[in-house]
Formats: structure tokens, C-alpha cells, sequence
């Protein structure tokens, strides 16, 4: 015997006066179909006893459930359209029954049971009025017998009777009208308390706390405050929004879950109104449940976000790092977190779709398997998303840059503002953003990993005294180096290389200062303004370009760029 499970809905409440009222079922073979009364179970008992294909439904009584009963499953074509199942139709007759025995108040409901003797099923009465027949069906739900079932359900039906009877006394209604009123309240002052919460939440100026406190810390270990910002602050920033987005959230789901559940519970108060907690149950059991796995991804999503941020926020504050080091993973968990969250989030929504997939009824088996199919047509189809992919993931396996670096790739060079395991953005010193894929980064240079260096190139002039100029360059290297407001960024001694190389602009003098990382550029711009006043107090001058012209009649003039005139001097032969 294979059962089908109903649920009744809002027309198990209504057709009061049905019960008087015998409904005629369209039968497969209508000529076996004999009426012999107006029982209507009667009728469907020789296809209940002879159909494998049966369907149960419970019977409800002011919203509580009291018995799981069956009938012989019709198809629509013999039954005719717009006829109610058998199930549905016997449920509805047997709650229309026990809801006008409840309403017409009497004293007492006593629940009685006859043996049929057409049937020889156990019929039950209420006060003398058949309320329905217990058939083998019925039974076997409970593995039981017809006439020891038919003496338990009259039990259970009497206790529920009374009960409902005791439900619609008024002092039971005022007790529970003060117990609505009570919740009520409850979820009024959690509503406003609530939402106190949130506006407190949106006020707080953690942001400008948080910058001025990342200001002076930089400020201590020698650093630019553009450069902790950029580098480590910017994360715990971001990481305190997104505690407070999961807060705020968490405190909206609070209220929603209190003013439902709330409303919910007031219902479940009367009989009047309980059977609407039914409907709720049964009409959005599927819309809750949607709506149920929206928010509990989206909830998911928050908490992976706050998560991610405090485990990599713990690794930032390893102490036994060097400040080099402890700078180069900051840039790397940045980067690191960044793409953990977007994973995060793909593989928590390709979690809900397929959790709402399942509730709708989908089969995910054989769902799952055509997806694997059209995912390999479209790997074939997508194989530069794949190379991207790949060589992403390997770009942040190997380091090779991070969020925060400054890269040369190809003809385009900027700060890595943003990656993924697909694509990197750069933004440029003109402010335009750069969007490269992963698989276009085959010869990158990076800029700022681990240490840069100052690599300048100083013209002097011919005339100067090349001891001179280099004794000038070295001390004005030595000087910057012992600086304290320049020491934190200079990991080394600079190095003045000597005279690199002889030109018509001049003698060029090599340097080099190894620094932190995105230092080079402020320190080589302190380190020419105060060469340029060293050279002029030294009386150096800087080199210019020259040149000779030869005339025709074998006079050479040397020439000699000043400002925007050029002097000619004529040179003895």
C-alpha cells in the first residue's frame, strides 16, 4: 500500500453545513459505486479496501492536531474537475462536524462507537451524530485493529472535546486576553529597544577614533600616516564595519523574529483564531523556509566576513616579526582575506541555492549531474576564466604581489588596490583604475616587496672637483641616514657608488639608500633637496649639457647651454 500525506487547508474549515449534505465521488468504475445510506465513508470503503494507492490527512480541531485519517486516491479525470480529493473531502466533513458540535455548546459531548452493520467497521457518534467511520485503513496507520482503534480515538476526540469546550469559557478567554496583552508589550519593548540599539550602533565614531590612534602609531614607528592607513589600518577599519553591519543585522533579524513569533503565539491564545496558526504552517511553510535560507546564508556571509577579519587581524599582531616582515604580511593577509571572502561568499550561496532548490521539491541528484555536464561544455568554452583562476591562485601562493604593492605589469604600473583569484586592479598616478586578468600577469615587477631602493643618478659639472662632489654626496647621504626622522625609513647605510659615468652633460654620480617598502619616492625627493643645497653651499655647480660647432672653415665654437640662450665662445686652434 503506498500512502500520499495531505494537509488540509482553509476549505477544512468551512462547509458547515455539509455534513447533512452527502457529497457523490466519481469512481473509477461508477458501476460498482451502490450507495446504501448517506454515510459517505461508506462509499469510499470498497475502494479503501481493495486500492493500493492511499492518501492520509490530519484532522485539526481549533488548530490542534488530533488524528491522521485516509481515503482512496481518485485521479482528477474520474473524479471530475474542480471536485475536492477524497481525502480533502473527508477531512472537511469530519472537522465541519466536530467544529458544529463545538459551536452549538452544550453541556457535555459524549463520544460514542457502533458497529456498522453494512460495514462491520466501527462507526462513532458524538451526542447521536455520526462523526465518521473507522476503516481498516485507519487502522493499520496505527497498527491496530478497527475496533481497537475506534475505542482509542473515541477517548482521544472526548478529551479533545472538552478541552475545546473549556477553551471558549470567558474566564478562560479574559485569562488569555491578559496573556496577549502581556506579549504584546514584550514585543513592544523589544522593538524599541531594539532599535535604540541600532541607532546607538549607527552614531558610534569608531572610524575617526580608529584613524587618529593608526596616525600616532605611525607617527612613533617613523612611518607616513598614508602609509599605515593604506597598509594596516584600512583593515581593522573595514574589520569594525563589518562587526557592526553583522550587529545591525543581527538586531533587525531580533526584531522581525519577535514580532512574528510574538504575533504567532497570540494566535495559538483563542480557539477562535488558532486554526490561522495552521494556515500559516501550511500556506508559507515554503516561502518561510525560502526566506529562512536567504537570511541564514546572508547571516553566514556576515559572520564568515567578521571571522576571517579577526583570524588574520591575530596573525597581524605577531610580535616576532620584524617591522619589515610583520608590513609584508600585512599586505599579504590583506590580500588573502580579501579573496577568502569572496570565496566565501560563492560557496555559501551555491550552498542556499541548492538548500532552496530542495525545498521547492527538486531532485538534486540528477540536478547536480546535468550541472557537472554543462559545467565541463562550459569549462571548454571558458578557458580563459580557468587560466585566470589558476594563475591567480598562483600569483598569491607565491606572493608574487599583494593589495597594497606597487607593480609594473606590461605597459601599466600602479597601486594594487584590489585582487582576486580572477582579476587585478591597478590605479595609476593619474587616478585611472587599471583592470588587468590574472592571465595576462606573466612578467610582473614588483616595487615594494620586502625592501625598495633610491637609485640616483647625480650630474655635475666638469669643472668641479670630483673628490669634492663625492665627499658633498656622502655626507649629505650620511647625514640623511642619521636623521631620526628619516632613520625608520633607511634600512642601510646609504651607499654613494662614485662616478658612474662620463657625458656631455657632466660627470654622473651614482647612489644608492635601500629603504622600506613605498619609501624610495619621499626619501629621494629629501635626499635631492638637500644635495641641490649642499652643491650650491660647495659651490658646485650641476652639470649641462654641451657641445662644439665646427664651421666650415675648420673653427670650432664650444657651446654652452645657459637658461634659454645658448653662448658661443671661439677656441684657439
Amino acid at each position: 500500500m503506498r500512502c500520499r500525506h495531505f494537509l488540509p487547508g482553509p476549505a477544512s474549515l468551512m462547509l458547515v453545513g455539509s455534513m447533512a449534505t452527502p457529497i457523490m465521488l466519481a469512481a473509477p468504475t461508477p458501476e460498482a459505486v451502490q450507495p446504501q445510506g448517506g454515510n459517505i465513508v461508506e462509499r469510499l470503503l470498497p475502494f479503501a479496501n481493495g486500492s493500493e494507492d492511499i492518501a492520509t490527512g490530519m484532522v485539526h480541531l481549533d488548530g490542534y492536531r488530533l488524528v491522521s485519517i485516509t481515503a482512496p486516491v481518485i485521479q482528477s479525470e474520474n473524479r471530475g474537475s474542480g471536485t475536492p480529493s477524497p481525502i480533502k473531502q473527508r477531512i472537511s466533513i469530519v472537522e465541519d462536524r466536530l467544529q458544529s458540535l463545538v459551536k452549538e455548546n452544550p453541556e457535555t459531548l459524549t463520544v460514542t462507537q457502533q458497529i456498522d452493520a453494512a460495514t462491520q467497521l466501527p462507526v462513532l457518534y458524538v451526542n447521536g451524530q455520526e462523526l465518521m467511520t473507522v476503516t481498516n485503513q485507519d487502522a493499520l496507520l496505527y497498527s491496530s485493529d478497527p475496533d481497537q482503534w475506534a475505542t482509542e480515538l473515541a477517548t482521544l476526540l472526548q478529551q479533545a472535546l472538552q478541552r475545546a469546550q473549556q477553551e471558549r469559557q470567558a474566564d478562560y478567554l479574559r485569562q488569555q486576553a491578559r496573556w496577549a496583552a502581556g506579549i504584546g508589550f514584550v514585543m513592544l519593548g523589544g522593538v524599541l529597544l531594539m532599535t535604540w540599539r541600532q541607532r546607538y550602533l549607527k552614531t558610534q565614531p569608531f572610524d575617526t577614533a580608529t584613524t587618529s590612534s593608526a596616525a600616532e602609531e605611525a607617527t612613533e614607528a617613523g612611518q607616513t600616516k598614508d602609509a599605515a592607513l593604506t597598509i594596516k589600518d584600512g583593515k581593522q577599519l573595514q574589520h569594525r564595519r563589518n562587526t557592526r553591519r553583522l550587529k545591525l543585522l543581527l538586531l533587525q533579524l531580533g526584531k522581525f523574529a519577535l514580532v512574528a513569533g510574538g504575533s504567532f503565539r497570540i494566535l495559538g491564545l483563542f480557539p477562535q483564531t488558532r486554526w490561522l496558526q495552521v494556515m500559516v504552517l501550511i500556506g508559507a511553510r515554503v516561502p518561510l523556509r525560502l526566506l529562512g535560507i536567504v537570511l541564514l546564508t546572508y547571516l553566514l556571509i556576515r559572520v564568515s566576513f567578521v571571522l576571517i577579519d579577526r583570524l588574520f587581524a591575530a596573525f597581524r599582531q605577531q610580535p616576532f616579526l620584524p617591522s619589515i616582515r610583520s608590513q609584508r604580511s600585512t599586505l599579504r593577509i590583506t590580500t588573502v582575506a580579501r579573496v577568502l571572502r569572496g570565496v566565501s561568499v560563492v560557496i555559501l550561496t551555491g550552498i542556499g541555492a541548492l538548500g532552496m532548490l530542495a525545498v521547492l521539491g527538486i531532485d538534486l541528484v540528477p540536478l547536480l549531474a546535468g550541472v557537472s555536464v554543462i559545467g565541463l561544455a562550459v569549462s571548454f568554452a571558458s578557458q580563459s576564466l580557468i587560466k585566470d583562476t589558476i594563475n591567480g591562485f598562483f600569483i598569491l601562493l607565491e606572493d608574487q604581489y599583494g593589495v597594497g604593492d606597487i607593480i609594473v605589469v606590461g605597459a601599466v604600473s600602479g597601486l594594487v588596490e584590489h585582487m582576486n583569484l580572477r582579476i587585478t586592479q591597478l590605479r595609476d598616478s593619474e587616478g585611472r583604475l587599471i583592470t588587468v586578468p590574472n592571465s595576462m600577469v606573466d612578467i610582473v615587477q614588483n616595487l615594494s616587496k620586502d625592501w625598495s631602493r633610491v637609485d640616483l643618478f647625480i650630474d655635475v659639472a666638469y669643472s668641479a672637483d670630483p673628490e669634492q662632489a663625492l665627499a658633498v654626496v656622502k655626507q649629505v647621504a650620511a647625514d640623511l641616514y642619521c636623521d631620526r626622522n628619516w632613520s625608520q625609513e633607511i634600512l642601510e647605510p646609504p651607499d654613494v657608488l662614485g662616478i658612474e659615468n662620463l657625458t656631455h652633460t657632466g660627470m654622473t654620480i651614482r647612489t644608492w639608500i635601500k629603504t622600506v617598502p613605498l619609501s624610495q619616492w619621499n626619501v629621494s625627493r629629501e635626499f635631492r633637496r638637500r644635495l641641490k643645497l649642499q652643491l650650491d653651499a660647495a659651490n658646485i655647480a650641476i652639470g649641462i649639457p654641451q657641445q662644439r660647432i665646427t664651421t666650415e672653415n675648420g673653427a670650432s665654437y664650444p657651446t654652452q647651454r645657459i637658461d634659454s640662450g645658448i653662448t658661443l665662445n671661439k677656441s684657439e686652434e
